[in-house]
């Protein structure tokens, strides 16, 4: 029978598989309502990003140029305060 809410229905399949495999089962998910309630049925659960993040920047570089808002804004000044040579 189909539980009332799809989170609580995962959860409850999975401690079922874990019963049936003897062994421990491990639930991964983006979700936090998801994790706290598989951890309190007793599973080890690992919560995973949403998304990508991408490559790490090179720190160490000392000339990197930043990407952001702020980077933009101060590229933008640097050019407006830049003498235009005629």
């Amino acid at each position: 029978m189909r539980l009332d809410r799809p989170d609580v229905e995962i959860i409850d399949r999975t401690v079922a598989i874990q019963g049936l495999a003897g062994r421990d089962v491990r639930l991964l998910t983006c979700d936090t309502s998801q994790h706290t309630r598989g951890r309190a049925a007793g599973l080890q659960v690992d919560k995973m990003a949403t998304k990508d993040p991408g490559r790490e920047p090179d720190w160490s570089a000392p000339d990197r140029s930043g990407t952001g808002v702020r980077a933009q804004r101060c590229a933008r000044q640097a050019e407006a305060d830049d003498p235009k040579a005629s």
